[in-house]
């Protein structure tokens, strides 16, 4: 392209357009600059006038003639933004060619100093002066202009220097983005430096200031180094640490050793240095840090190679180990960032160098000063010099609590309170300072930036990769308590598995250092997505053991192997690794392409390897591709359509790691790679069609490790946890939507210890006299309202309510003594609670977390610790006998124990014939209000009242749930392998609790009540401990439940709430079953699971669809659908009718219910459209009569939805108790009296159940605990309420009410 082809396209391209990376200015980049030119344009620029107080007379003009900017003369330095004000005006300040600022420089204006090292620092002074030189040989004297923007509407600026002839709108745009240049309001009085002041008073003063004030920057108390060099003689020498009486103050130095052979410490020099070190055998860095800790008022300083003995391994692993209360302790680190050895020292700074200042200014004939700094300022004199480069300085910089950094940009202050330069002394008005030298935050946080910055830095022996980091790696623990493994953290350790390289490509693999699973076995940075909340949620491997071997003293130094084992959900087998040079991801530098074999068909992968090495094992065991994370990455992309573009589509990902057996031993592994295989990719682009929306892109992996090492990453195939499974690839689809099939946890009927379904009868028999129990506390006797004469109110009873539960929480505590005195007795001597305390103790124990460390913690119970369970059993004992019960001995020892206190709160008599659910209970009145005074109750972690409350709102509608007792052994069994699936969603989903359908509660609460086995359990099995959440908030129930049902889908394939019929492997299959004499039956064919409904407050219907199905087309069932399948018995044809009739009508409900909702979504996008509601009254006068006849059609719709629910709660109701009774009379429980709506069964009669019944769906946000069941009616005030209690022996009859089943006892 000839110079005026590339005029006329300069020219004609806006500046916004222009960034430094465009065609046409790369073109200009690749031009020769001819020096002699520079030289000579520079001299023809030099300012006519002198330089006055520092600036030359154009930048004088400039800053008594500040451009006005909207309101920025108004504004003062501590002005807060106005809302009103957009801000962002521009204008364009001055003309100013770079050989004008050079030349200007020279002469000494300290503005176009900082100009000019403006352009240098962003590498762009040669494109400026090659643009120029263009125009200036084609007679164009177009010249660069410099900027000012308003930062918003704050009291600060933006400045940056424009292409020749160009201008930019915006700091964002053109060149103006490579220029960071920012610009503060102060006081007119601030102090703007027109002496300068030497340095080292600089330093000085800020030692002091800091020292004085600020009280983050406090030294650690940690461990001395053993030796300090003393400077308080003339001639520096080595004192040992151990001989100060107390402990001294001192400097740390951190520099780079370079290649030169800088003076050490060993055994031969050891004895001399006590006495003396040479002064004159020092190289200038030591001279240098010396000469300022003097000028600090400092005695002792620490320098690595000098007081560390270099050839002795034992002294150097030993003092290495103390790196993070060496740096830490010390009062400050010296930083001689720029020197690249020893003997370069630390005043480097050039004599024109300029990085920041002062000016004052008048806008519109205000004065006020503003200071000029580099964005970039901290970056560029801490983590971007030679220094910064090098690995050890990194913990150099953290650790310290103030450092001063010397750089050829001057000396940089950096505490952990504030950062100032010797150009702008007094601070930074905007606190740059970076987190990991002031830490805030968890520390958590800060290890993915730690590890990336360390990573990407330099060693000069391949050793020292992990002590290095040592230092940190102690403050991290010190902090979390967490497992370190080589360069990892156990509770984070599945996210930081998927490291990968950062930006390069491969290297050959160094010397073993580390495990291949750990980034600290590669050379190069590395870097790994920081999971939170909503991004990669699904996990896919539990991690069972993890483990390093240490070398030395430091635990956090090298190591010698290192060992993770890891349960996974499936593994994908590969068959050959072939290296490939291109590819279109546009992160990939030299990836690699698998070959996946399922089914006789290929698919081609593409990982990211982690080593040259890695392809060049050929043969060496196979290959597989492990899943370790998968889910949002927090990136989309949007999709245009016909009408524009439409809603952002979310980035998917699935990351893991490439695994090579090391043939060694079975399931042992090494990594060699990672990929990341994506769905709807997004590079920042929008997306204009379909096709490419839809298309997963190419993945891309990493890789793991050296075969010949004892290090592995096992695919544990025991048979308590998760199977490793060949992934079944197909195509990309098959590969990227990899769903976890869990095999199983251990199996939980096989401990019987903590649980049995024998636990579980007894448990739910325990709930309904709980419910009669908790019911008894709201009532007085019946004598009592004749005395008060007037209605006992709930007012009364919730007061008396109360009263009852803080006795039972004062005699729980009673109990707790009481089986402290005789902890030493059997176990199973124990006397079984009292039932109000039972039920304290039994919502004391579903916390069991809280429960253990109740216990645990308190002095008075200690004892009892890992012991105390609630005696499920003997407590169903108490209620099978509860007409000749003998427990005189448990009485005797209370009234031994607690003389005055009675044994009983209530009085419990089993009357036969009559209706008592539970038996007839009278309350004790020795405890009533007025006649029993007692002490308030020792306090444990929650409050057992309120959390008693909670829990009688689950336990009545668990006991809805199972309307019979006993329960069908086949239907718990059933639901028990629902729990254990349940438990294994929150092992895989660790971050979302899911909500457990009311069966799965009556399970994990039976399984909560053995505390001493069941965390221990959770442990092992999970992790981590879990608590029930009896404490879920009102607006969690629909959010939570549908991430429960979403989870659950993708992991199962099947619908949580309403499941396919899948009978347990413990019941017999309607397969099976099928004969003349016992037809199986067909699957349960209960209504659609209802859309979510609408809290009964709220004015407004959701137009929210419920995650689980509901009719988009008019329902119709066929005569083919309602066709029963052959061989029903009669009953269970009346079943079978009877739901056919009952799901049409259903079906049709939920449909113009649909349908309605779909209106109102129409009528609220058109009121969107026409925008808010005018608030004048002249604009509503002129609004549109539009918008009055959208919002009446949509109050009529809102209304009828309303109606519609009303009609559909009924109906479901309805459907339950009507079902019942078939149901009952169709599994063969018993049989139907139609006159009298009564049937009979014999005692413990039950046959295997062919389907379950569950927990539909929540009813109601707005009430905790309103469900509906596809079979059991509505839980709450109009249920089916659970059906009694077992009191003894003899048929029993059930009368079946319209809204309860009662039990009744004949003799």
């Amino acid at each position: 392209m000839s110079f005026k082809e590339w005029f006329q396209e300069y020219t004609a391209t806006d500046a916004d357009q222009l960034p430094l990376d465009s065609s046409i200015i790369q073109v200009a980049n690749s031009d020769d600059l001819d020096a002699d030119f520079i030289e000579q344009r520079i001299r023809e620029s030099a300012p006519g006038a002198p330089i006055t107080k520092g600036f030359c007379s154009k930048c004088q003009v400039l800053f008594d003639n500040w451009p006005t900017l909207g309101r920025s003369s108004m504004r003062e330095h501590d002005s807060k933004p106005d809302q009103d004000e957009d801000g962002w005006e521009y204008a364009v300040a001055r003309d100013c060619s770079t050989f004008e600022l050079e030349a200007s420089t020279r002469a000494g204006c300290k503005f176009c100093a900082f100009l000019l090292q403006s352009l240098k620092d962003g590498k762009i002074l040669d494109t400026f002066r090659k643009i120029e030189t263009r125009l200036y040989h084609l007679d164009e004297y177009a010249m660069p202009s410099l900027s000012v923007q308003n930062w918003g509407a704050n009291p600060s600026q933006l400045l940056w220097l424009n292409f020749p002839g160009k201008v930019c709108t915006h700091c964002n745009n053109g060149i103006a983005s490579s220029i960071n240049i920012d610009s503060c309001f102060l006081p007119a009085s601030a102090n703007c430096y027109d002496q300068q002041l030497d340095t080292l008073d600089i330093a000085t003063n800020w030692l002091s200031t800091c020292a004085e004030s600020h009280e983050l920057c406090k030294s650690s108390d940690g461990t001395l180094p053993t030796r300090l060099i003393s400077l308080a003689g003339e001639q520096p020498q080595l004192v040992l640490t151990s001989e100060f009486p107390k402990r001294p103050q001192y400097a740390t130095l951190s520099h780079s050793w370079g290649s030169s052979n800088t003076i050490k410490l060993t055994s031969l020099n050891l004895d001399s240095f006590m006495k003396a070190i040479p002064i004159e055998a020092l190289p200038t860095t030591f001279k240098d840090a010396i000469k300022i800790t003097r000028r600090l008022g400092i005695d002792f300083l620490w320098i690595d190679s000098l007081c560390i003995i270099q050839d002795s391994e034992d002294d150097w692993q030993r003092e290495s180990a103390l790196m993070s209360s060496v740096y830490g302790g010390s009062t400050i680190t010296i930083a001689a960032s720029s020197s690249r050895d020893s003997n370069e020292g630390c005043f480097l700074m050039p004599p024109d160098f300029n990085g920041g200042l002062r000016a004052r200014i008048s806008d519109g004939g205000r004065q006020r000063v503003q200071d000029f700094r580099n964005q970039r300022a901290y970056d560029l004199s801490t983590f971007e010099t030679h220094l910064g480069t090098r690995a050890w300085a990194l913990q150099e910089k953290m650790l310290p609590p103030r450092t001063i950094h010397f750089s050829n940009r001057g000396a940089f202050w950096e505490c952990r309170t504030t950062i100032a330069s010797q150009h702008l002394p007094d601070g930074f008005p905007k606190q740059l300072i970076s987190p990991l030298v002031r830490r805030k935050g968890k520390f958590e946080w800060l290890w993915p930036q730690i590890v990336r910055l360390y990573s990407a830095a330099n060693l000069t022996f391949e050793k020292d990769k992990l002590p290095a980091l040592s230092g940190i790696a102690r403050v991290g623990y010190n902090e979390t308590r967490d497992q370190y493994l080589a360069g990892l953290w156990r509770g984070q350790i599945e996210e930081q598995l998927c490291w990968r390289r950062l930006n390069q490509a491969p290297l050959k693999r160094p010397s073993w250092r580390a495990p291949t699973w750990s980034w600290a076995s590669i050379d190069g940075g590395v870097g790994w997505r920081a999971l939170q909340k909503g991004i990669l949620e699904t996990k896919y491997i539990d991690v069972l053991d993890a483990s390093t071997t240490i070398y030395s003293h430091d635990p956090f130094g090298q190591v010698t192997g290192g060992i993770i084992r890891l349960a996974c959900s499936t593994m994908a087998a590969a068959d050959s690794l072939v290296f490939s040079k291109s590819s279109d991801e546009p992160e990939a530098k030299d990836v690699a392409n698998i070959v996946l074999r399922a089914k006789n068909q290929e698919q081609e992968c593409l990982i990211q390897i982690d080593c040259l090495d890695d392809f060049c094992q050929e043969d060496n065991g196979p290959i597989h591709l492990l899943p370790l994370l998968s889910g949002r990455t927090g990136l989309g992309q949007r999709e245009k359509g016909p009408e524009g573009w439409l809603d952002m589509v979310d980035e998917m990902m699935i990351q893991g790691i490439v695994l090579r057996a090391t043939g060694i031993e079975r399931g042992e592994f090494s990594r060699i790679g990672c990929f990341n295989f994506y769905k709807n990719r997004s590079f920042g682009q929008e997306v204009e069609n379909e096709e490419r929306r839809c298309n997963w892109t190419r993945p891309k992996l990493v890789s793991i490790e050296h075969p010949a090492l004892v290090e592995r990453v096992v695919a544990y195939e025991g048979q308590d946890n998760f199977v490793s499974q060949k992934l079944n690839i197909e195509s990309y689809n098959l590969i990227l939507n990899i769903q976890v099939k869990m095999s199983s946890l251990i199996d939980i009927s096989h401990d019987d210890f903590a649980f049995t379904t024998a636990k579980a009868q007894a448990h739910l028999t325990l709930l309904r006299m709980f419910c009669g129990v908790y019911d008894l506390f709201g009532t007085i006797h019946p004598l009592a309202e004749m005395i008060i004469k007037r209605p006992y109110t709930p007012t009364e009873a919730e007061a008396n309510t109360n009263h009852y539960l803080r006795i039972a929480h004062y005699r729980y505590t009673l109990y707790l003594d009481l089986l402290v005195s005789i902890r030493h007795t059997p176990k199973e001597t124990w006397p079984a609670p009292q039932w109000d305390v039972a039920l304290m103790m039994h919502t004391h124990m579903l916390s069991p977390v809280k429960f253990a460390n109740d216990i645990a913690s308190n002095p008075r119970y200690s004892s009892l610790a890992g012991l105390l369970d609630i005696p499920l059993m003997a407590l169903q004992y108490k209620l099978q006998n509860i007409d000749h019960l003998d427990d005189r001995a448990d009485r005797q020892r209370w009234q031994a124990k607690y003389k005055g206190i009675p044994f009983d709160v209530m009085q419990i008599h089993a009357i036969t014939g009559q209706k008592n659910i539970p038996p007839r209970m009278v309350l004790n009145g020795m405890y009533s209000r007025k006649r029993f005074k007692f002490p308030m109750p020792a306090p444990f972690s929650l409050d057992l009242s309120e959390a008693v409350k909670r829990q009688i709102s689950f336990a009545r509608k668990i006991t809805a749930t199972y309307p019979y007792d006993p329960v069908p052994n086949a239907m718990l069994l059933d639901s028990q392998q629902r729990y254990m699936k349940f438990m294994n969603l929150i092992r895989l989903n660790a971050t979302q609790m899911p909500v457990p359908a009311l069966d799965i509660d009556l399970l994990w609460h039976t399984h909560q009540l053995t505390p001493s086995n069941y965390l221990p359990w959770c442990n092992h099995h999970l992790g981590r401990p879990i608590d029930h959440d009896d404490t879920i908030g009102q607006g969690e129930l629909g959010t939570g439940l549908a991430q429960t049902i979403s989870a659950w889908q993708a992991v199962y394939s099947e619908d949580y709430l309403n499941p396919s019929p899948n009978p347990s492997s413990h019941a017999t299959t309607p397969a099976q079953t099928t004969s003349a004499s016992q037809p199986s039956f067909p699957p349960q064919t209960g209504p659609s699971v209802p859309t979510q409904q609408t809290p009964a407050n709220s004015s407004q219907p959701s137009t929210q669809a419920s995650p689980s199905r509901q009719p988009i087309a008019q329902p119709t069932l066929t005569t083919a659908d309602k066709a029963p399948p052959p061989g029903l018995t009669l009953n269970q044809l009346n079943l079978w009718n009877y739901d056919v009739d009952r799901q049409e009508k259903h079906e049709m409900a939920a449909y113009r219910l649909h349908q309605r909702r779909s209106q109102l979504a129409v009528y609220d996008n058109q009121l969107a459209a026409l925008g808010p509601r005018p608030t004048s009254l002249m604009k509503r006068l002129t609004d549109p009569s539009t918008r009055k006849t959208l919002e009446a059609n949509r109050n009529t719709v809102i209304s009828q939805i309303q109606q519609d629910i009303k009609v559909q709660d009924g109906f479901r109701c309805a459907w339950g108790r009507g079902r019942w009774p078939l149901l009952v009379q169709a599994r063969g429980w018993g049989y139907i009296t139609p006159t009298k709506g009564e049937f009979y069964r014999e005692p413990q009669a039950s046959t295997s159940l062919d389907f379950p019944i569950y927990a539909a769906t929540w009813y109601d946000q707005n009430e905790l605990g309103y469900y509906d069941y596809v079979s059991g009616g509505r839980g709450g005030g109009s249920a089916i309420e659970g059906g009694g209690l077992p009191v003894g022996g003899g048929c029993r009859r059930y009368i079946i009410l319209p809204q309860v089943v009662e039990e009744v006892d004949e003799y």
